[in-house]
């Protein structure tokens, strides 16, 4: 406890942000409107609902048409068995996950030489960035996987540093539950595998150990999609879906990779800019790669692509192809890499090999919302930062600039599509004149059963877990029969 103790006051900050929110959305009652947040009542509280109606032993290939793999689903149906199924305490799930998210970070930061000032400015920026907070106040999957993919990377860097098999053993664990929650985390496999090749932490034969273990850790995914017949369940959207070919179109692409380039040239502008002239060389070879990619594969504005970035290029008029806003950007994401990869000091092959094997397998997206990359992109940023680089006034500047204009396009612009009407967040699951049974999605729906005098012949709710209130008169219950 007394080793926890100089840290409380960076945890109770970290914190604040999110408890600020709670309050403003009226304890959780209300939904925050935000990048695909209709995604919440669309997709997963459906899969929640079903997989309760049907627990222990819910159906894992025919449910409803989200794309992801069902672990969040599966865990937040048995948080629910012990909390509680309202919306709002499902969300609050959400966000304790991702205070968790910003604690990890600020370990990492802080076990990789960074001052605690800076450790807490880094964590409380990835925190606050508009597709890391935003969602956190919502049913979704994003903030249980990037605490996943956190806390993968916390540990396989441990085992680089030195650590033994018995963190080798955790991060699998972790990159497993990661792949079970979004199979879009597949890239976590060969970033775990060369973080262990590297590190003198292990023997050779640790090391075979090590990968062996991450190989297990893929065989639950292998099953789902043994089952499914594909990489995503039968009933996927493929509005939804980055892997499913009605989406994809063509398959292999640069699109998704270029984006990520943007991003980082827009963020690493502002928190490591100053190194682009001190490294011309780097820097230059970065970005004429990048530009030389970006002449090959135009990037303009799609139908299908949503995001502020993706909105702001919008409104510049087109060069070679390209958003004119893109075309300076990629570049410049090019020449920050370059720069990374050449600056001194500091340990520069987490960020550099996380940079590049989450743009490897960006190529393999067909869906390029931002909301996809930009957190890792951030991270990759938040990495890279050396002990004693937030000190200077540009970089701390830098880094305060991004911190207000995240938290005012969270709270203040508005997102392209508005919450659904109606008042799901103040009830529990379920219409109450409908009921959900096994099979299939769409799951059959059962008329309500008929008033009757006879109390004995009324039919049972859902069962609540000890201590849970039940739903209100005006709120809507759990199904009215499960039975059926």
């Amino acid at each position: 406890m007394k080793a926890l103790r100089p840290h409380l006051p960076a945890a109770a900050l970290l914190a604040l942000p999110y408890l600020i929110a709670i309050v403003a959305l009226d304890g959780l009652t209300e939904q925050l409107q935000v990048f695909h947040g209709t995604d919440e009542e669309t997709y997963h509280l459906p899969t929640i609902r079903q997989f309760a109606v049907q627990w222990p032993m819910p159906d894992l290939v025919h449910y409803p048409p989200t794309s992801t793999t069902p672990g969040f689903h599966l865990v937040w149906t048995a948080l629910g068995k012990v909390v509680g199924f309202e919306v709002w305490r499902l969300r609050l799930l959400d966000v304790l996950v991702a205070y968790a998210g910003a604690l990890v970070v600020y370990g990492i930061l802080l076990r990789r030489g960074i001052e605690r000032t800076s450790a807490l400015l880094l964590a409380g920026l990835l925190a606050l960035s508009p597709y890391v907070f935003g969602p956190s106040f919502l049913v979704l999957t994003d903030a249980f996987a990037f605490l996943l993919a956190l806390l993968a990377l916390d540990a396989f860097d441990r085992v680089r540093a030195g650590a033994g098999l018995r963190w080798a053993a955790a991060g699998a664990a972790f990159v497993g539950l990661a792949l079970l929650t979004r199979q879009s985390y597949a890239w976590l496999c060969p970033l775990a595998g060369l973080l262990v090749l590297v590190g003198p932490g292990l023997d050779r034969r640790a090391k075979l150990t090590a990968l062996g273990l991450i190989a297990l850790a893929t065989v639950p995914l292998w099953v789902l999609v043994a089952a499914w017949g594909g990489l995503v369940p039968p009933n996927a959207d493929p509005a939804s879906c980055g892997v499913c070919d009605s989406a994809r179109g063509t398959g292999f692409g640069l699109r998704a990779p270029l984006f990520t380039l943007a991003i980082l040239g827009l963020y690493g502008t502002l928190l490591v800019g100053r190194d682009l002239l001190s490294h011309p060389r780097a820097a230059l070879l970065g970005a004429a790669i990048a530009l030389a990619a970006l002449l090959v594969s135009p990037l303009s504005v799609g139908p299908r692509d949503e995001g502020y970035l993706w909105n702001a290029a919008d409104r510049f008029g087109e060069l070679l192809g390209s958003s004119a806003l893109l075309l300076i950007l990629v570049p410049v994401g090019g020449a920050v890499l370059g720069t990374l990869a050449a600056r001194t000091g500091g340990d520069r092959l987490l960020p550099l090999a996380l940079a590049a094997t989450f743009l490897a397998f960006s190529l393999l997206t067909g869906v390029a919302y931002q909301k996809y990359f930009d957190p890792f992109a951030l991270l990759v940023l938040v990495l890279a930062i050396r002990p004693g680089e937030l000190r200077a006034p540009l970089p701390r500047a830098g880094a305060a600039v991004l911190a207000i204009a995240f938290l005012t396009y969270v709270f203040v612009v508005p997102p392209p599509d508005p919450p659904p009407t109606g008042t799901l967040a103040r009830s529990a699951l379920g219409p109450t004149d409908q009921s959900v049974t096994m099979g299939p999605w769409p799951p059959r729906r059962i008329p309500p059963t008929p008033p009757t005098s006879n109390p004995s012949r009324s039919p049972k709710p859902l069962a609540r877990p000890s201590g849970s209130s039940p739903p209100s008169a005006s709120s809507s219950s759990w199904a009215t029969s499960s039975s059926a």
